[in-house]
């Protein structure tokens, strides 16, 4: 008698690392480099998961076999941008390919121009409502 267990499988994902280097993609080690951006800023642990698993799931949906490792930053930087601006330039110094403090001094440039263009949209009216009023 022969019991089997069946499952999904799901193909392995490579990451390509700078140097040319390709391991295969790993969802704890994501969550432990997001983790470590957030920590000490009021993330929540379910929070952080449920972004490793949307990138997973984008990755997955996408049927890529390989990504480079400096897209996969990208992908987490654009979920932590509109997190926390912390964690965002955290994740930024440890992940994105910059040449020194020179580099970092822009990523936090931008970070301050993004936040006060936010600031700005949100306490300005527009000059044309969304929903104006149609004649029936």
């Amino acid at each position: 008698m022969f019991d089997t267990i069946e499952g999904l499988s799901r193909p392995d994902i490579a990451v390509i690392k700078a140097d040319g280097r390709r391991e295969a993609f790993s969802h704890g080690k994501l969550f432990l480099a997001l983790r470590a951006a957030c920590s000490k800023r009021g993330v929540k642990p379910e929070t952080i998961r449920s972004m490793a698993d949307e990138i997973e799931i984008e990755l997955r949906d996408a049927s890529k076999a390989e990504i480079r490792s400096s897209m996969l930053a990208e992908m987490a930087l654009d979920r932590l941008q509109v997190l926390d601006e912390v964690a965002y330039v955290r994740y930024a110094s440890s992940y994105v390919e910059r040449g020194g403090i020179e580099d970092m001094l822009t990523v936090i440039s931008e970070t301050l121009q993004r936040r006060e263009l936010k600031s700005i949209r949100e306490t300005n009216l527009p000059l044309v409502p969304d929903d104006m009023d149609q004649p029936d």
